[in-house]
C-alpha cells in the first residue's frame, strides 16, 4: 500500500472515530509531527511509529491478494477468542511484517 492510500486511511479513521492526533500521539509515544507527515503521506517506509499509530486505530497495511484459508485456520486456531488476545495476535502479525 502506498502512502498516499495509507494517508487517506489515517485521515478517514481519525474522522470516523472522532479522535485526534494528539490523542493518539498520548497513547502510542508517536509525536504530533510525525503523525501530521503520516496523514500527509509524507514518508517513504513503514516505520514502527507508523505501524504504533495503525495498530492503535485498527488499520491494516496490508492487502490480501487473495483469501488464504490456511492462514486463517493458523489465526483461528492461535485466537482464544478474546478481545485482549486478538489485539495481541494483531500486534505479533504487525511486528513479524517489519522483519523485512
Amino acid at each position: 500500500m502506498n502512502p498516499e492510500a495509507i494517508a487517506e486511511k489515517l485521515r478517514n479513521e481519525f474522522a470516523k472515530q472522532g479522535i485526534t492526533p494528539c490523542v493518539i500521539s498520548s497513547k502510542t509515544g508517536v509525536s504530533v509531527s510525525q503523525i501530521s507527515r503520516f496523514t500527509q503521506g509524507k514518508f517513504k517506509r513503514k516505520s514502527k511509529g507508523l505501524l504504533k499509530i495503525c495498530n492503535e486505530l485498527n488499520i491494516s497495511l496490508i492487502k490480501c491478494p487473495k483469501k488464504d484459508r490456511d492462514l486463517e485456520l493458523a489465526v483461528i486456531h492461535a485466537w482464544d477468542g478474546t478481545s485482549e488476545h486478538k489485539q495481541n495476535i494483531i500486534k505479533i502479525l504487525n511486528l513479524i511484517s517489519t522483519w523485512g
